[in-house]
């Protein structure tokens, strides 16, 4: 059967969900082979969110919406969370990341600076 390969790569900045700015980068590729891990990271000092994802447990793309949302478990601060990622790739406009902890930490915003790239 015929498989679509998608890969989501995204790395920059987006306005803090109290202060300053939180750094994120994920990559997921459906495809095997370019070596490296699948991750989801997010810091955000002014909130003390230091988030990094432990496995992946979905991964599902939408062509139409240019967008990928990530699911899976990992640690913030040490602490086990769940989470669930948006990536949108607005093309030549900035993309918009969103990351929601279950233990109450959301970020959403427009990307400041660097990028998200679905493929």
């Amino acid at each position: 059967p015929f498989q679509i390969c998608h890969e989501a790569d995204g790395d920059g900045t987006v306005n803090g969900r109290s202060s300053g700015s939180a750094h994120f980068h994920f990559e997921r590729d459906a495809c095997e082979g370019d070596g490296f891990p699948e991750s989801v990271d997010e810091q955000d000092a002014g909130s003390g969110t230091d988030f990094h994802s432990n496995s992946i447990t979905a991964a599902t793309f939408d062509d139409i919406a240019h967008s990928v949302t990530i699911v899976g478990d990992g640690t913030n601060a040490g602490r086990p969370v769940s989470f669930m990622m948006v990536g949108l790739d607005n093309g030549l406009l900035p993309g918009v990341f969103s990351l929601v902890l279950s233990d109450g930490y959301a970020v959403t915003g427009t990307v400041l600076s660097g990028s998200i790239q679905l493929t």
